[in-house]
């Protein structure tokens, strides 16, 4: 089963709840992160909760949410951001993803004991940083949050 293109997926996401998130354009022109451009747009708060609902909700079957974590758990990019900042025996599904003027962000399910307890979606977007400064900041920050947890 497949939801379609970037319309889709949007009513897909409003029909689940989430009225923030939308996707407008396919890869790579969604990447443009053009300010005050209200495409291909979401809020940490949004991709937060969608994300939580497709992980344990019954919006997916068993099998389709079993998919989803081990697509996240395979991604092969995102090792410098909250992997790095990650103890010992900590699980860890995530997305990554990048764009213009300066956009990075990373969506994830983590937690301690192999169990994804907790929902981490840090976005940032105007940075003059380098990639790799970008994702210093984003592993900095995914260790403020595991140290306080």
């Amino acid at each position: 089963t497949t939801i379609g293109g970037p319309k889709e997926l949007t009513a897909f996401l409003h029909n689940m709840g989430d009225h923030v998130t939308r996707l407008d354009r396919w890869e790579p022109e969604l990447n443009e992160a053009i300010p005050n451009d209200e495409r291909d747009t979401t809020m940490p708060v949004a991709m937060a909760t969608t994300l939580r609902k497709l992980l344990t909700g019954e919006l997916l079957t068993l099998a389709s949410r079993q998919q989803l974590i081990d697509w996240m758990e395979a991604d092969k990019v995102a090792g410098p951001l909250l992997r790095s900042a990650l103890p010992a025996g900590w699980f860890i599904a995530d997305k990554s993803g990048a764009g213009e003027r300066g956009s990075r962000g990373i969506i994830a399910a983590l937690g301690p004991d192999g169990k994804p307890s907790r929902i981490v979606v840090i976005y940032t977007t105007g940075s003059q940083a380098t990639m790799d400064e970008r994702n210093r900041q984003i592993a900095e920050i995914g260790a403020s949050l595991i140290k306080h947890w």
